[in-house]
C-alpha cells in the first residue's frame, strides 16, 4: 500500500511540474502564430527560439525558426540545418522537408 501511494504521488508531482510547461508552450505557439499573421516575422524567430528552448528535438519549433528566419531575413543559425532533426514521426519527416524546400527558394 505504501509503495502504491508513493508511486501515484511521485505520477502526480511529474504531472504537476508538466502542465506549467504544456501551458508555456501553447501561449508562445499562439504567439507565434499571431506574429506570422501580422508579419511581425523577427519577433516570430524570438518566440520560435524560445519554443527551441523548451523543447529543442521539437520538429515544429525548428520549422518555426527556419520559416520566421527566412520571413524576417534575418539569417538562419547554422545549428539548426546542421544537427540532425527527429525522425520518429511523420510529421518530424515532413517538417524538415519543409525546412528544405523553403531554403531551397532563397
Amino acid at each position: 500500500m505504501r509503495v502504491k501511494l508513493t508511486i501515484t504521488l511521485l505520477l502526480l508531482s511529474f504531472s504537476i511540474l508538466a502542465n506549467p510547461i504544456a501551458e508555456e508552450w501553447e501561449k508562445l505557439d499562439d504567439e507565434y502564430h499571431f506574429l506570422v499573421q501580422s508579419n511581425d516575422y523577427k519577433r516570430a524567430l524570438k518566440v520560435a527560439l524560445k519554443l527551441n528552448s523548451i523543447d529543442p528535438a521539437n520538429s515544429t519549433a525548428l520549422l518555426y525558426i527556419v520559416l520566421a528566419s527566412k520571413k524576417s531575413g534575418v539569417e538562419l543559425p547554422k545549428w539548426v540545418m546542421s544537427n540532425p532533426w527527429p525522425t520518429a514521426t511523420n510529421k518530424d519527416l515532413f517538417n524538415r522537408k519543409m525546412a528544405e524546400e523553403t531554403l531551397k527558394g532563397s
